[in-house]
């Protein structure tokens, strides 16, 4: 059976880390399963942990008032989900769900942000490889926008009309 410590260094958001690096960041972890079904954030809670996504199937969503949730990012294995353990206030902005069985290294935000304070490199390192996951998350989430828009191909007005 493989340790944290290989699936850390194995996934890839890590590949490439210096080895003390990754051992370091795999010694806050631990292997957790969720069934289908099961909430690994909730939008608001506390933001302690994120989690490498090794096997299975897994939702971002978010809520409206009275409305069932809406999803926002479908995600599956070598994804990670969470990124609010590392900005303040420290705070979930989403809800994640189990879409199905699922298999992850749980990281313990603040015990790796301790690490981080007394190792700079290592804080910059981790922050530039959780910033270009959050840059292509941020582009998805532009390219669903536009496919949305574009889904009414109808002009605000019609050509030679003026908007007034």
């Amino acid at each position: 059976m493989k340790t944290v410590a290989q699936f850390v260094s194995e996934h890839s958001l890590f590949k490439g880390m210096k080895p003390d690096q990754v051992d370091f960041i795999a010694s806050c972890g631990q292997l957790r399963r969720f069934a289908e079904g099961d909430y690994l954030t909730r939008e608001n809670d506390p933001a302690d942990f994120f989690y490498l996504l090794l096997e299975g199937h897994a939702v971002i969503e978010t809520h409206q008032h009275n409305q069932p949730p809406v999803p926002l990012l479908s995600l599956t294995d070598n994804d990670i989900i969470g990124w609010s353990w590392l900005i303040p206030p420290y705070r979930y902005q989403f809800d994640a769900r189990a879409l199905s069985r699922l298999r992850t290294v749980r990281l313990d935000g603040r015990c790796i942000r301790a690490k981080c304070d007394t190792d700079p490199a290592l804080g910059f390192e981790l922050l530039k490889r959780l910033a270009a996951v959050l840059v292509q998350r941020i582009h998805g989430a532009r390219f669903q926008l536009l496919d949305v828009y574009s889904a009414d191909p109808a002009p605000l007005c019609r050509p030679g009309e003026s908007l007034r």
